[in-house]
């Protein structure tokens, strides 16, 4: 491997027990023939790790995990020589381990500064060094310090020490390639005294003598031309410096190696492998086990260098099984102690291969070599797979594909999916179950459904099966038609109606098809002109189906054109501006066919401009908002020609007083925002309010027959919502809860705005201020109203006045300017103060100081700078550091231990990484782990009610 990593890290290997050099081992028994700890496991490349990624090393089956042990890491978290900075670092990983059994190989190594050089007799710190060595060892080997301290923890003291990583390579060499194997010697022999001299120095009466000295592990890679091999520095050091090389020979305990074979295929890879340990067996010649502390083959993948060597994931694991079957039937004949894969996990936002070897990816997700590893080591199978719902595709009337992902988490995996009309779901596709493979890391797989309903809602999740069990995905849901949202008021708030119909692609249209004076919902295929009509506002078919139109006519018109009380059809060509309208709703030849408009004039609009009781026509240019409309069906001038609106604002036209005449409108489908008038003319707004959004298509119409017209959307996407992933611990993993809620556009918040103790979901629409919350996980939004908008677009939620309840802000991010109220409504601010503003672009709310009052705090993400307050006004920080920045784009905070006290934290969107603090200062991670990436923005909340506030996802 390549000096310039510092990864010189976990897991360690006593003796082979007794075992014929012919015997082949079952996976059951290899573990036992050759000893619990002959299999081994690198870290992840994470000093961090979580208590999960704890778990998944123990479900490994692994007893020895290979441990960087920097003296740089412990400097950097104070003073080496204290208490303190081993608490924040070494500590950790050896109490994890103990509690799963598992010992460490310690790989002494880095300097105090991080360079990877080792060090020689000339260096200033040279004593230092051999200080700190004597100091890991007094705390963590036999009758250490740490163990003395924790007596109820299980006692698993490091007994093997491995002097530094790749010594034989040329960049960790002081001289470079030119420095001599006896530079390397006379670092090691003191080395080794000072571990045992220290060890002897801690050890209680009666406990045995087992302390271990291992050579760092010499890089064998043939395919890099290295000359500088065991037996090149062997017989090196023997001919030049005898008496030195019969005290290292001396010195050690055993030889570690790393045995990289990348050969053009299996076969060769394997040979190579086998020659390398051969020939260094031979080389090795006093007896000493052989230490295999690095073995791996990369992956392909993302984020892997172009001329890296890697191979697929199949071959992965098989590389692994051939490799590990080998070292165990040569571990007595060659006297090997150690077979150990380099490494856990794949570490996210490397290109080197070494990164990309683990038995998981960077997003933690199971390969098909961590099942063959199990295998070896004797572990029962572990993890089940993971499901994942998508969203349905291809909806059409009476099919749907249903999509999903399956993660098979290293076994060979069956899924299907089950659904219905309820979550009940009573039904299996495909009625063969799929499989997915073991080798991949995860596979989209899909379903599609024919014989569905018409205009009907339908659930449906996904069941995975392989050796380590059964999972269900979370529930998802889509509809054969398009969704409706009506409202009998021109005003925000929720819907009156809610119902399916029509399909994506199809023109909704509204009118009142049978003449009983309600208007009612419609659709227009305009690659054929196929009209379906429904006469009640509701879910199902049409009742009236018929083709008028097609071709150049891609725009519906509907109206009452000859004053009869019906709404029939027309057509608009809006290239050439020809009208074609008719008097009954059914196939034929047009009533009244013109030309009026074209060109600029693309949106047609019909409505009664005099009151007279008969539609007629009128065009809108949706780039300049001008209006052109005639009191006739017919070719000629125009009768009202005025500006009002114009890009992004689309036509709407309607009876919003209910005086019997039609007038304009205007509605922005981003924002959902509309801009209504009561006469034909230019002017401000007679109504303006916000509803639907997220690229609805707006609806208009008399919904309940009393006269007036009213505001409607309609949802191409049927159920276009966010999904929600949340975990109820700061760590990798699958979801523990998951929901829908909200839509692209809007940006989720989680408070407990009913004060139940609960956090619920919750939207805010930067652009028109729009906040939609709910008090259950599921459901559509109870609470609606507007706070905000441009130049408000960060939304901020917290208990102002320490009332149990969250409540709603918003802070303008260029500004600096915060505006909060103590209640979810609609109003001016109860608190309004400046704090912060570019490039403190990311608000902040917490109790910094654990009193039990939210207060608010600032995050520049290009430098990572924070500046926290403990109160809410203007003013100087309380807190003020870095930590973050870069990458590193999210500022996130939240209670990580449940002690009271808000701490900070910092995700990267690419790979999904976080790093959560539980001190509000710059320094190290508490957790460091990954979940989530590209297609999510991280959300944090107390999931459960426990007190603790962990993480969760919100799709894009």
């Amino acid at each position: 491997m390549r000096s310039r990593r510092s990864r010189f890290l976990q897991v360690w290997g006593c003796l082979a027990l007794v075992l014929s050099t012919a015997a082949f081992f079952s996976s059951a028994d290899r573990a036992a023939a050759v000893g619990e700890q002959f299999y081994g496991l690198n870290w992840s490349g994470a000093y961090d790790l979580s208590e999960e990624e704890w778990d998944a090393i123990g479900h490994s089956g692994t007893h020895l995990y290979r441990l960087n042990a920097s003296w740089n890491r412990v400097s950097q978290a104070g003073n080496w020589r204290e208490s303190n900075a081993w608490e924040k670092t070494y500590d950790k990983w050896v109490e994890q381990a103990a509690k799963r059994n598992i010992s460490i190989l310690a790989d002494l190594v880095q300097r105090k500064n991080g360079g990877t050089t080792f060090y020689t007799s000339g260096d200033p710190e040279w004593g230092e060094w051999f200080e700190f060595v004597w100091t890991f060892v007094q705390r963590y080997g036999r009758g250490g310090s740490f163990w003395t301290a924790r007596p109820s923890l299980p006692y698993r003291p490091i007994t093997a020490w491995e002097v530094w990583n790749e010594p034989n390579l040329a960049a960790n060499k002081p001289g470079g390639a030119a420095t001599p194997p006896s530079t390397y010697a006379k670092f090691f022999n003191p080395t080794a005294n000072t571990i045992r001299e220290a060890q002897n120095a801690v050890r209680k009466a009666g406990e045995p003598v087992d302390t271990k000295v291992v050579v760092g592990g010499f890089l064998q890679r043939s395919d890099l031309g290295m000359q500088d091999t065991v037996k090149n520095f062997l017989t090196v050091l023997a001919n030049e410096t005898p008496n030195l090389s019969s005290e290292f020979n001396a010195s050690y305990d055993g030889f570690g190696i790393h045995p990289y074979s990348f050969g053009a295929n299996e076969t060769e890879s394997m040979n190579m492998l086998e020659n390398a340990i051969t020939v260094d067996r031979a080389a090795i010649s006093n007896g000493k086990p052989i230490w295999i502390t690095e073995l791996g083959w990369a992956v392909t993948g993302e984020g892997l260098g172009s001329g890296e060597p890697a191979v697929d994931a199949a071959t992965q694991a098989s590389l692994l099984s051939k490799s590990f079957t080998w070292l165990t039937n040569q571990a007595v004949s060659k006297n090997i102690a150690l077979a150990n894969w380099y490494f856990f996990r794949d570490y996210p936002g490397q290109s080197a291969w070494d990164y990309h070897t683990g038995l998981r990816t960077s997003e933690g997700w199971f390969r098909k070599s961590w099942a063959t590893y199990q295998g070896f080591t004797g572990a029962a199978a572990w993890p089940a797979p993971a499901a994942i719902p998508y969203a349905t595709s291809s909806i059409k009337e009476t099919e749907a594909t249903l999509n999903g992902g399956i993660f098979p988490n290293g076994r060979d995996t069956t899924y299907r999916f089950e659904w219905g009309t309820s979550t009940n779901y009573g039904n299996v596709a495909p009625v063969t179950e799929g499989s997915v493979p073991a080798t991949t890391a995860g596979t989209a797989v899909s379903a599609t459904l024919t014989g569905l309903q018409q205009n009907k809602h339908y659930h449906f999740r996904i069941r995975a099966i392989n050796s380590a069990g059964t999972t269900y995905s979370p529930d998802h849901s889509f509809s054969t038609g398009v969704k409706w949202s009506l409202r009998n008021s021109n005003t925000a708030g929720v819907p009156s109606t809610n119902f399916w119909f029509g399909l994506p692609g199809q023109v909704r249209v509204a009118g009142d098809w049978d003449g009983n004076g309600t208007v009612t919902a419609g659709s227009y295929d305009p690659s054929i002109g196929r009209w379906r009509l429904r006469n009640s506002n509701s879910t199902g078919g049409s009742e009236t189906t018929f083709d008028f139109g097609g071709g150049p006519w891609t725009k519906p018109i509907v109206g009452d054109w000859d004053g009869n009380g019906t709404t029939t059809i027309g057509v608009y060509d809006p290239v050439a501006g020809n009208w074609n309208l008719r008097n009954s709703n059914s196939a034929g030849g047009a009533n009244y066919a013109f030309q009026y408009g074209g060109g600029p004039w693309t949106d047609p609009v019909v409505g009664d401009w005099d009151g007279n009781g008969t539609t007629t026509i009128g065009v809108y240019d949706p780039t300049a908002g001008n209006w052109n409309m005639r009191d006739a069906n017919s070719a000629g001038g125009a009768t009202y020609a005025f500006q009002y609106g114009g890009n992004p604002w689309k036509a709407v036209v309607g009876d919003w007083d209910g005086n019997g005449t039609s007038t304009i409108g205007l509605y922005d489908p981003a924002a959902g925002n509309w801009n209504l008038r009561n006469t034909n003319s230019a002017g401000g707004p007679d109504l303006s309010f916000q509803f639907g959004g997220a690229n609805a298509q707006a609806v208009t119409g008399d919904w309940d027959g009393n006269g007036t017209t009213t505001v409607g959307i309609s949802d191409p996407n049927g159920t276009a919502e966010r999904v929600w992933l949340a975990r109820n611990t700061n760590s990798s993993g699958n979801p523990n809860v998951a929901f829908d809620y909200g839509v692209p556009g809007e940006v989720a918040v989680l408070g407990d705005w009913d004060g139940d103790g609960d956090q619920t979901p919750g939207t805010y629409t930067p652009s028109s201020g729009t906040w939609k919350l709910r008090n259950a996980s599921s459901g559509p939004a109870e609470i609606t109203f507007q706070f905000g908008g441009s130049p408000w677009t960060k939304p901020i939620v917290g208990d102002w006045d320490g009332n149990g309840t969250t409540t709603i802000g918003v802070y303008d991010p260029s500004a600096g300017n915060w505006n909060l109220r103590d209640s979810n409504s609609a109003g001016g601010a109860n608190h309004a103060f400046q704090y912060g503003g570019s490039p403190w672009s990311t608000p902040l709310v917490g109790d910094w100081d654990g009193n039990g009052s939210t207060t608010i705090g600032v995050y520049d993400p290009t430098a990572g700078n924070w500046n926290l307050r403990n109160s809410l006004s203007s003013g100087n920080p309380s807190y003020s550091f870095q930590y973050g920045g870069g990458v590193w784009s999210y500022g996130i905070v939240g209670d990580w231990d449940g002690n009271g006290t808000t701490t900070i934290g910092v995700y990267e969107p690419i790979a999904g990484n976080w790093n959560l603090r539980n001190t509000n200062s710059g320094g190290n991670p508490s957790y460091s782990f990954q979940y989530g990436g590209s297609i999510y923005d991280p959300i944090v909340g107390d999931w459960d009610a426990s007190g603790t506030d962990t993480i969760g996802l919100v799709t894009k």
